[in-house]
């Protein structure tokens, strides 16, 4: 399982035009990844044991998948920040800056579901075990 979020900050300034804009823009992402860890027995089947490697491999390279979503939620919300052009108002940048940044994060959240309903929850991209 892969799990992830993007926070934001920014500070508002008065500009020498005394519009108000964006200053000190900070996109922060943390990403969970969870995977199973093996140790097999004695007398684990041995197709078991060989197969293993794989399985983990294709797992892991499912989640990676939902670790770049993550990843690319966070670019896209700094660039939606970055694309913010001043307000005549602080308040009313802090809210349309809030609004883009939420919409570009929700964006990758659906994308993140669409890959899951793709793959069917990593089904096609993760190697069976015997």
């Amino acid at each position: 399982m892969t799990v992830w979020a993007a926070r934001w900050t920014f500070d508002t300034a008065s500009q020498a035009d005394g519009r108000c804009g964006l200053e000190h823009v900070k996109v922060e992402l943390e990403v969970l990844m969870t995977l199973p860890e093996w140790h097999p027995k004695r007398h684990a089947d041995p197709r078991l044991e060989q197969a293993w490697p794989g399985y983990l491999a294709s797992l892991t390279g499912h989640e990676m998948g939902h670790r770049a979503n993550g990843v690319k939620a966070a670019f896209a919300v700094r660039d939606a920040l970055a694309a913010m052009a001043p307000m005549e108002d602080c308040q009313a940048l802090t809210t349309a800056a809030d609004s883009s940044a939420n919409a570009a994060f929700g964006s990758y959240m659906n994308a993140d579901v669409e890959f899951d309903r793709q793959t069917n929850h990593g089904a096609t991209q993760i190697m069976r075990l015997p």
